[in-house]
């Protein structure tokens, strides 16, 4: 048997009879509508999403997105148009955005991470704030400030995973919400401090030991078991700060880790979370390979289509869903 998988793509146009009403008495005039006509243009739900989709999630530029409708779907599309779509779409499913960002607020484990963006050569910092279930983006002009109370609120009950950045500290203390430092950041920085220096290649080993212990300990059975482990690390931890700590080349890296606190060992006692900030690393990544393809962003409007369309993307990714299914059902 040969089996040949194929498809036909077949362009529907539809008309529509419309009548409209004018009120007697105040002159106002309504059309009735079909609902599956679109609020505006010729384009019908289908053509929308695949196109929001094509340009927003799979990085298609809009010249090569109204190339693809053109010349084989035969449906006949400008590149300002494409743009047009991609942010009419992101206007029409901004309630949906407000409402990943209220979920992401009530989470019980948040994971978050920042990048650099620009628009027009100004800088600005894309942030990430990733869930089990959920991801949500916000562009902000600055990498400090009050972005992260803003995004999760000043009653954020649950445990936050981040990198070393003082903003996160910052909010901590001041909302007593628990951190979890990332170690794949501190093994990381460990290294390319030690990798030239034969006496420090020992500090590297260590530190890598203890990120092993700590994933055993994640595993344990009881909260009190984990107890035990926890208070072991810490002061091993702070054997490993008190050795290193009189070498020069290590004196900054010392204070970082120093800086961390208990914060290294969070997920011990909470063991839902996860040792490493990966998450919001790897959801975060999407936005950096997409701006070396654009090379910055031109507009607001621009940065608002990007951060609705990549939380929407992203969330039902991270659901499992269909991305083009769940978009066409909203429009």
């Amino acid at each position: 048997d040969f089996l040949v998988v194929d498809f036909e793509i077949h362009k529907t146009v539809k008309s529509y009879r419309c009548f409209y009403y004018e009120d007697l008495i105040t002159r106002e005039k309504f059309m009735a509508r079909h609902p599956d006509m679109p609020d505006r243009g010729i384009f019908g739900k289908n053509t929308l999403a695949l196109a929001s989709a094509l340009h927003c999630e799979y990085r298609v530029p809009v010249e090569g997105v109204a190339n693809i409708f053109t010349n084989v779907f035969d449906i006949s599309m400008t590149a300002p148009t494409a743009l047009d779509i991609a942010n009419r779409v992101a206007e029409k499913v901004s309630p949906k955005y407000e409402a990943i960002g209220k979920a992401i607020a009530s989470s019980d484990v948040i994971y978050a991470d920042e990048t650099s963006s620009n628009q027009n050569g100004i800088s600005e910092w894309l942030w990430g704030f990733f869930s089990k279930d959920y991801a949500f983006f916000v562009f902000f002009h600055k990498r400090g400030g009050d972005i992260v109370e803003k995004v999760l609120g000043k009653d954020f009950k649950g445990k936050l995973s981040c990198d070393g950045w003082q903003t996160y500290k910052t909010y901590s203390e001041k909302f007593g919400v628990l951190l979890q430092r990332c170690w794949a950041h501190l093994i990381r920085e460990v290294k390319y401090v030690c990798k030239d220096v034969q006496d420090l290649h020992p500090a590297y080993i260590w530190i890598n030991d203890i990120f092993e212990k700590v994933k055993k300990a994640k595993t344990l059975r009881t909260r009190r078991l984990r107890k035990k482990k926890h208070d072991e690390l810490i002061a091993e931890l702070n054997n490993w700060i008190s050795i290193y700590s009189h070498y020069r080349k290590m004196r900054k890296l010392v204070t970082l880790v120093q800086n961390g606190k208990a914060f290294w060992f969070t997920c011990v006692l909470h063991p839902e979370v996860e040792p490493t900030n990966n998450r919001a690393e790897r959801g975060i990544r999407k936005f950096v390979i997409l701006e070396k393809i654009m090379g910055c962003l031109r507009s607001e409007q621009g940065k608002r289509t990007t951060q609705i369309m990549m939380s929407l993307f992203g969330t039902w990714k991270l659901q499992g869903l269909n991305l083009y299914k769940e978009l066409r059902a909203i429009l």
